[in-house]
């Protein structure tokens, strides 16, 4: 691709030492200053009106790119810097010169009508867009504010374009309509000649006066007419060319800009590289300049280079018809849509928004951290190295993302409808946002993020220490293997199987949640949060461990050997059918080790420990006397102090009822004659 260097090889020893610059039309010889030595002079003619229009555009062209004004003024009055004249010299077919300083004629233009301009255009007054006489004025108006030919050099500027990158396409400096041809020579068709500076034109004169920033300042949409091979600024014609052909070069001075061609049919290619372009038709010549016999441009629409590397000189947007179209972005950040055919986006540098459309599209945002609007249809496969790439479901009628084929890809969000987001495929981290609806999400072999979003969700974590988190709605779980985390906040929630590796699951709602994990497989710990929870394992046979959170909480074991452990407040610990460690915490708590041989932890606070029939033999660590209560009021036949056996063993007070031996409670480190009425509870 062309780039700024290669402007060396068309900028002369000359160039105006000024920013303001006026052109004019003399009419007669007698408006020439005195000494004006140009022969051409002496075939001086009339300049119709047609070209005088033309000159006009072709300034204002050059003027809305350059850090210079241009303006007309009546050479009866003041001699002009940019004098345009016709002859019929017959030796002078257009003619500009340098811009020397030294002559009346620096900076002049002549253009001999009767050998550029066709009779057609000169009778009937129609457009010269696309004309070599359009070119010709393109040309030596390069001339008049310092540029050369490609080709040759000139005094000091020594520095000739290589063949290769040497035509029309890139400069209208240029002798050559085919870019690399041996010979010189101009084959264009009719109407195939360049439509305004091209891309090394405009980049060689920003270099010598500045860049124009204030055109198209603002937010700029550009389009096309299909019917007139016009392109269009704002909803407005920047020039209808003939026979509907496309050749030229874009200048934009800022904002935030949008190439578009919603609604054209033909398969397109936007490149959003500064030098890049627009093809208008991939697949065939419509509305593509002929260079020569079976020459053609290779594209349509150019986007000027960058001057002194300003980002406000990047064409930022695009987006396509509903062709098969490819669309490329570049280094700033870009919004690239595809449209509704089989497209190909690729982001480039910056944080780009990749919108596929409708279709099979295939995407790659690059680097940095890209967004992808995607269907069922479409592939991502994200190249870039650094940033956080995301996808978003674009339907809300809800789809299904499979990862078939894609990579690169961090976030996967889910619309309004019932989505499923599969990556079982992908071996890299994951989050997966199901977002509202009934959504169905699963991870991959890493360690994932899975988020169902509003609606039943089910997720299903796959290999990888994953985080499931169902937020409303009564959600299903599936951890795999891996160490995983499940955050729970409706009562509807469930665990089907946590898989290998050491699960547990983490109330998530702030006020409080009642849950029966009972029949839920493969969960190890079950966490309580801020409210008052209710957790319940009766029926579970695996070993689990409870644990409160800050509100006041109720935790019930299940058949296995539980760990139960209090929260903050004033919790109720109930162990079930195995032996239990029940661990009380800051709060004035209730400890009630069901059937099994449990332990019994009471910490700081008013702690009551209880019992009911078939208890088993228990110990309790820390009763406090005069501060704990021991509770028997569940124990059938005692009802008092006379009906309880207390002794002394060792360091350790050991209580039963009378006569039962197959029941004890051994309180650790106690001396039972310190017992009294008051430290019982039995009704």
């Amino acid at each position: 691709m062309i780039a700024v260097s290669n402007t060396s090889g068309i900028i002369s020893e000359y160039d105006w030492s000024t920013s303001r610059l006026t052109f004019g039309f003399p009419d007669s010889k007698a408006e020439f200053p005195n000494g004006y030595d140009r022969g051409s002079i002496a075939a001086l003619g009339p300049l119709p009106e047609v070209v005088r229009d033309a000159a006009r555009a072709v300034f204002a062209l050059y003027d809305s790119f350059l850090n210079i004004r241009l303006r007309e003024v009546d050479p009866g009055t003041r001699w002009p810097d940019l004098a345009v004249a016709a002859s019929s010299d017959p030796a002078v077919v257009g003619l500009g010169y340098y811009p020397t300083g030294d002559k009346f004629y620096s900076g002049d233009l002549w253009v001999n009508t009767d050998a550029a301009i066709p009779d057609t255009v000169l009778t009937g007054g129609g457009s010269l867009i696309g004309r070599y006489a359009w070119q010709l004025l393109l040309h030596e108006t390069g001339h008049a504010l310092g540029l050369k030919h490609p080709h040759e050099t000139l005094g000091s500027a020594t520095t000739t374009l290589p063949r290769a990158v040497d035509g029309i396409e890139n400069t209208v400096m240029s002798y050559r309509s085919v870019t690399g041809q041996t010979g010189l020579a101009l084959t264009s068709e009719t109407w195939g000649h360049v439509q305004s500076p091209m891309v090394l034109d405009i980049a060689a004169l920003q270099k010598i006066y500045g860049a124009d920033y204030a055109t198209a300042a603002s937010d700029t949409i550009y389009s096309f007419d299909s019917k007139t091979g016009a392109v269009l600024r704002d909803g407005t014609s920047m020039g209808t060319p003939g026979a509907a052909r496309t050749f030229l070069t874009l200048w934009d001075g800022g904002g935030t800009d949008m190439f578009t061609l919603t609604g054209y049919d033909r398969a397109v290619r936007i490149d959003l590289t500064p030098g890049g372009g627009v093809d208008l038709d991939v697949a065939g010549n419509a509305y593509r300049a002929r260079l020569g016999t079976g020459e053609y441009a290779s594209q349509h629409i150019w986007f000027s280079l960058l001057s002194n590397n300003d980002r406000r000189g990047y064409f930022e947007n695009a987006q396509g018809g509903s062709g098969a179209d490819v669309i490329i972005g570049n280094a700033w950040n870009n919004v690239l849509l595809g449209g509704s055919g089989n497209d190909t986006l690729s982001g480039g540098a910056g944080n780009d928004s990749l919108f596929g459309g409708a279709g099979k599209d295939r995407m790659d945002g690059g680097a940095n951290s890209d967004e992808y609007f995607v269907d069922s249809l479409d592939v991502v496969t994200d190249t870039g190295t650094v940033g956080y790439d995301k996808a978003q479901i674009s339907s809300a009628a809800g789809d299904r993302i499979s990862f078939a084929g894609w990579s690169g890809i961090e976030r996967v969000n889910g619309n309004i409808g019932d989505d499923v987001i599969n990556g079982a495929t992908q071996t890299a981290k994951l989050l997966l946002f199901g977002n509202d609806g009934a959504d169905a999400l699963t991870g991959g072999g890493a360690d994932d993020v899975l988020i169902g979003g509003t609606g039943n969700d089910t997720l299903r974590g796959g290999a990888g220490d994953d985080v499931l988190l169902g937020s409303t709605g009564a959600d299903t779980f599936f951890g795999g293997s891996g160490n995983d985390i499940f955050y729970i906040d409706n009562t509807g929630d469930r665990v089907v199987d946590g898989g290998d590796g050491t699960d547990k699951a983490i109330i998530n709602a702030a006020a409080g949640v009642a849950l029966k994990v009972g029949g839920w497989v493969g969960v190890e710990r079950v966490v309580g949060y801020l409210g008052d929870d209710r957790i319940d394992a009766t029926g579970m046979t695996q070993n689990i461990v409870l644990v409160g959170g800050l509100g006041r909480d109720r935790l019930t074991g299940g058949n296995g050997n539980d760990r139960i452990f209090s929260g903050e407040s004033n919790d109720t610990l109930l162990g079930g059918g195995g032996a239990d460690a029940l661990i009380g915490g800051a709060g004035h708590d209730r400890i009630d080790g069901g059937a099994g041989n449990d332990f019994y932890l009471g910490g700081s606070g008013a702690d009551t420990f209880a019992w009911s029939d078939g208890f088993g033999r228990d110990v309790v660590k820390d009763f406090v006397d005069g501060t704990d209560k021991l509770d028997f009021s569940g124990l059938s036949g005692v009802s008092g102090l006379s009906d309880l056996s207390i002794r002394q063993s060792g360091a350790h007070a050991i209580l039963s009822a009378t006569g039962d031996g197959a029941n004890s409670v051994t309180l650790a480190d106690f001396n039972s004659a310190a017992l009294e009425a008051s430290d019982f509870i039995f009704v």
